[in-house]
């Protein structure tokens, strides 16, 4: 979950331009979700999570 819901967008848009699917959460207008494959790997998973720390810091970026 975020802080702001305004960051959303953002964090979205950016962790897709870098590669990770994310999409937003139905219930949620500051929460984003996450559907890894069964079969991914430890290396997949720490390339996603580097992805999704730079997006938020991203979004937070442009809203200091």
């Amino acid at each position: 979950e975020l802080t702001r819901k305004k960051y959303l967008k953002h964090v979205v848009e950016n962790a897709y331009e870098h590669g990770a699917l994310i999409d937003y959460f139905l219930f949620s207008d500051q929460s984003f979700r996450l559907a890894p494959p069964l079969i991914i790997n430890e290396g997949q998973i720490a390339d996603a999570c580097e992805i999704l720390i730079k997006s938020m810091d991203y979004a937070r970026s442009l809203y200091p």
